[in-house]
């Protein structure tokens, strides 16, 4: 059998929501600011997207390169480049070599400088033939990981 107090409760419930405007207020701010939130959320994935097709390909190029370090990072100049085109204007970047180069990588990130250790081997890679770059194992990992980091962290305004 049926409690007759549970129609009861249910009919004083919605007669209480519509004399309650205050909530539907709220309930349109808090709908709108959802969608201000999730419009953010998608243009800020759209900027970004130049970074993770630099982050896939370079994670490819790992996978088919059968455990040869220095072909990836034969290529790393390539991807670090082309992703600071796809994020500066080009009259910044396209004429930055040498210590200008790593002085803008630097600029536009907070982890590890490319300027000492390993991530100054970048200029080896990109100007001297592959029997001069002297790297390690080690070395070619780190300068793989901290490029990996630039990639995916580096910074190109106030607002990144």
């Amino acid at each position: 059998m049926e409690d007759p107090n549970i129609y009861a409760n249910l009919k004083a419930l919605i007669a209480l929501q519509h004399q309650a405007s205050g909530w539907q207020v709220l309930g349109a701010l808090a709908l709108a600011g959802c969608g201000i939130l999730a419009y953010r959320a998608i243009v800020s994935w759209w900027h970004n997207h130049y970074r993770r097709e630099a982050l896939r390909r370079l994670s490819v190029l790992q996978a088919h390169s059968d455990s040869q370090l220095l072909d990836v990072v034969a290529m790393l100049p390539f991807y670090m480049k082309t992703t600071a085109l796809h994020a500066f204007p080009r009259t910044d970047v396209a004429s930055l070599s040498g210590d200008n180069w790593l002085t803008f990588l630097y600029l536009h990130y907070s982890g590890p400088s490319f300027a000492y250790g390993p991530g100054q081997k970048l200029l080896s890679v990109a100007y001297l033939p592959r029997e001069r770059w002297m790297l390690s194992e080690g070395e070619c990992e780190a300068l793989i990981n901290m490029s990996r980091l630039w990639i995916a962290r580096h910074t190109v305004g106030p607002n990144d």
